[in-house]
């Protein structure tokens, strides 16, 4: 019973963590990036950086008008600033890029922990505001896998039609952008998930962990996820002292089957498990978004 409360509890810690934090910044910053590189594209088609006046939620659909971002730059293109207005929930309104050393080019881990640091100090401590998909991409619906989705084949086709050595820095920056990305979700998404795992597994099996670096966001913690190939091959060399050293994957399977796709329980158990598997899900996209563009980087 004990370690069942605790595995709800480290559950419950999910769905707070996962709400925003360093990679919901960065997240905007993509947006931008993605924006600047369908500016290469005719203006009748360009698609990001349009936002919905009025989104009905119940109907899912936009039932006010789509906005073109209208900006200070040459052609009306806008600044990171004017960018981020439509995404509303904003401390402040001005301030929020930080450039690399001589460039108009963001620097997209420095700008997305200025943004952190913003939202964490705003009177409230709210914490990092989740954005909506449909003010950001003209006839997006809300749903983020979709728009993550959408937002890389923009870019992929860009890519393809447009892509130059003037330009070529635009897509690089987008693609380091996108893979930090994955990173932090993934550690932050595992930063629940080894707990649970140590929690469940007590003993019976020792979970083995990837560092994958500093925390930018939490000063002197890493960034860290299970190594899933090491922990099952581990236990495999190891003579069976445990029950948790037989049938490992199985075991594993089968714990990542509650964690992530729970069927019976409490309200509150089912959310939590919901939450786990719907950011999974978006771990997945952008490793099917970062996979599909390497293959037509070429």
């Amino acid at each position: 019973m004990q370690i069942r409360f605790l595995f709800l509890v480290l559950l419950h810690h999910a769905t707070r963590v996962w709400a925003g934090g360093l990679q919901g910044c960065m997240e905007r910053v993509l947006a931008f990036q993605a924006y600047e590189i369908d500016g290469l594209n005719k203006e009748e088609i360009r698609s990001i950086g349009v936002s919905c006046s009025r989104w009905d939620h119940t109907a899912k659909k936009c039932v006010g008008t789509w906005n073109t971002c209208k900006g200070s730059r040459p052609g009306g293109r806008c600044t990171y600033d004017e960018f981020l207005k439509p995404l509303k929930n904003m401390p402040t309104p001005k301030g929020w890029a930080v450039y690399q050393p001589g460039t108009t080019r963001l620097d997209a881990e420095r700008t997305a922990q200025l943004c952190f640091q913003r939202y964490t100090n705003a009177p409230g401590n709210r914490g990092v505001r989740n954005f909506q998909s449909f003010n950001v991409i003209r006839n997006e619906k809300g749903e983020f896998n979709a728009y993550v989705e959408r937002m890389g084949q923009i870019v992929d086709d860009a890519y393809a039609n447009h892509r130059t050595n003037d330009n070529k820095d635009l897509f690089t920056d987008f693609d380091a952008t996108r893979d930090r990305i994955a990173v932090l979700r993934m550690a932050d998404h595992h930063r629940s998930l080894i707990p649970a795992m140590k929690t469940y597994f007590d003993q019976d099996l020792e979970i083995h962990i990837q560092d994958l670096g500093a925390d930018p966001a939490r000063p002197g913690e890493r960034l860290e996820v299970v190594d899933f190939k090491t922990t099952v091959l581990a236990a495999k060399s190891t003579p069976a002292r445990h029950e948790g050293e037989v049938n490992v994957e199985r075991r594993i399977r089968f714990f990542l089957d509650g964690f992530y796709r729970r069927e019976v329980g409490s309200g509150e158990e089912m959310k939590t498990s919901k939450v786990a598997r719907e950011h999974l899900t978006l771990n997945k996209t952008y490793r099917k978004v970062a996979d599909r563009a390497r293959s037509c980087r070429g």
